[in-house]
């Protein structure tokens, strides 16, 4: 019965000598996204819309695959839908591309709706949960969510020219210190 209980369990001193072996790797990528997390931190007028031409680029190419892809079956329903999800998904990259403050502007009241919607779902599951372990930090997280996306949206204009690089930039210094900590055990570990 303890066999079943193992299957898909991962060995921990395996993982630790695959990172040992990749620790230089996991520490140039830590030190790289820190450096570009706190440029992020230090500029986000200049981030965002690096950030959003980045985005809306991403966008223009993931509008031309799926193109192709809707082509790519004989079918006509399935390639009227995808066409049209395609047209629109390349169109609304052209246009964050072409014009680049509109293009951030709409990323940010996007980002801005996103934090409202995420921190009520949270904000609700916390309360749901009351009691449990957790609860009231789901609830924190909820509240605080619900006041990033309120000062985001209260500033527009003006915030489109910075939350998008500073919560990027948030985003990359905690992952790049994430990876450097892993890269430091797993040299250690060896």
């Amino acid at each position: 019965m303890e066999a079943a209980g193992n299957i898909g369990a991962v060995d921990d001193s395996q993982v630790m000598a695959e990172l040992h072996k990749k620790w230089k790797t996991l520490m140039a990528l830590g030190v790289l996204a820190l450096l570009a997390g706190l440029v992020c931190i230090l500029v986000p007028a200049f981030a965002s819309p690096v950030i959003g031409l980045f985005i809306g680029w991403l966008l223009v190419f993931g509008g031309v695959l799926q193109l192709i892809d809707a082509f790519s079956v004989k079918d006509g329903g399935r390639q009227v839908s995808r066409a049209i999800g395609a047209l629109l998904t390349l169109g609304i990259g052209i246009w964050i591309v072409a014009s680049d403050y509109h293009g951030t502007h709409a990323l940010t009241v996007v980002l801005a709706i996103w934090f409202l919607a995420s921190g009520s779902l949270r904000l609700i599951a916390g309360l749901m949960q009351r009691g449990t372990p957790g609860a009231s930090l789901v609830m924190v997280n909820g509240v605080l969510s619900l006041i990033l996306g309120g000062l985001i949206l209260g500033d527009l204009p003006s915030s489109a020219t910075w939350a998008i690089g500073l919560l990027v930039g948030i985003d990359l210094t905690f992952a790049g210190i994430a990876l450097i900590t892993t890269a430091s055990a797993a040299k250690n570990a060896g």
